[in-house]
């Protein structure tokens, strides 16, 4: 036996299983084998700026045409009825590039790949929430970082994360199957039962509703137009799992305050309109806040953060917990408002877009 060409067997292997590995990265195999859907959410996104590139730059742009509107939020704003938005204002033209638990940086990110194929949005809607702005936990890690990106960005931003965050990205993006893990049970019992396979069905209307909605989602776990009529259940929620998971060992976030700041640097240079919104929670959520001693230093030093930077830029906020003139009843959880309580929210925005001020609250 040849001993040189015997040393070059490992690697002959090596490029065998890193081929191997790639087969995670087939749309088929992630519906087959993910547990949840926020990949069929991220995953999408880059098609979505395409598809807007090939909309809004046409041959004979001109007048007429309609202005660009942009949504960057978590899965607070995902929801957003894409039909009824078209309806009522025929001028604009809405992508939603909403996604589940996402922060500024991940924003930037978007908007950063709109700005380089020659597009220039109208009206930015970017979500404002406290929890967006702290490092305290890895959903950062866990979410931006594990299905967006490019190696690009990371790069060129390098000093706004940390080794382990890097470290992270680094290994998702080599290796697919670290970002996307096999299951062999699940991925066979929905290969064999694809149209009794509640989840497997449900990735497949997701992922078919969003693209005929410019980004926009439907709930539709665990069923479309769900109320959540219990109030006791969305209590405990709020309390024992939704605040711990969003503000466990809350602290003011640097590096998204950066993003922040280039975005709305951004938008005052190109004249770029941008409302940013803390969407409606449920009272329970809200009282949850209110109570929790350890959060309140932290909810100030971010109020004080966000009104420092609208004093500097011309942004407008509207926090739609404190509208007398918006009142949200109708939640599918403790966090997530139901799609009726959409209709009002984007009227009111649009109305201080329109008016070029922000609509007064009624007394």
């Amino acid at each position: 036996m040849n001993i040189k060409a015997w040393m070059y067997y490992p690697l002959f292997l090596l490029l065998i299983l890193f081929g191997v590995d790639k087969l995670c990265l087939l749309d088929e195999y992630k519906r087959l084998t993910m547990s949840d859907a926020p990949f069929l959410i991220f995953d999408y996104k880059p098609q979505l700026i395409e598809q807007m590139v090939r909309e809004m730059k046409p041959a004979d742009a001109g007048a007429g045409q309609q202005k660009l509107a942009l949504i960057l939020g978590t899965s607070r704003l995902l929801f957003f009825d894409y039909d009824f938005f078209q309806e009522n204002y025929p001028d604009w033209k809405l992508y939603n590039y909403s996604a589940p638990i996402t922060f500024p940086a991940y924003y930037w990110y978007i908007l950063d790949s709109v700005r380089s194929r020659g597009l220039r949005p109208d009206l930015l809607i970017i979500e404002t929430a406290a929890f967006q702005y702290s490092d305290g936990t890895d959903l950062f890690q866990r979410s931006n970082l594990a299905y967006s990106f490019d190696l690009p960005f990371i790069l060129r931003y390098f000093n706004q994360f940390t080794r382990d965050e890097v470290s992270g990205y680094l290994g998702r993006f080599l290796f697919a199957s670290y970002r996307y893990p096999p299951r062999p049970g699940v991925m066979w019992d929905r290969y064999q039962h694809p149209d009794t396979n509640q989840t497997y069905r449900a990735f497949q209307a997701m992922e078919a509703f969003q693209q005929t909605h410019n980004g926009s989602a439907r709930n539709i776990i665990p069923k479309e137009s769900w109320f959540q009529m219990d109030r006791a259940l969305m209590q405990y929620q709020a309390q024992h799992k939704t605040l711990p998971w969003l503000y466990t060992n809350a602290k003011i976030s640097e590096r998204h305050f950066y993003f922040l700041t280039a975005m709305l640097h951004y938008a005052h240079e190109n004249q770029i309109k941008v409302v940013l919104v803390r969407p409606a929670v449920s009272q329970e959520l809200q009282a949850a806040q209110r109570q929790d001693a350890s959060l309140q230093d932290f909810l100030q030093a971010f109020d004080s953060r966000r009104d420092k930077m609208l004093a500097e830029f011309p942004a407008v906020y509207i926090d739609f917990n404190q509208r007398s003139d918006y009142i949200c009843t109708s939640f599918v959880d403790d966090a997530h408002m139901a799609v009726p309580c959409y209709h009002a929210m984007m009227d009111i925005i649009m109305d201080t877009v329109q008016s070029g001020q922000p609509r007064p609250a009624s007394p």
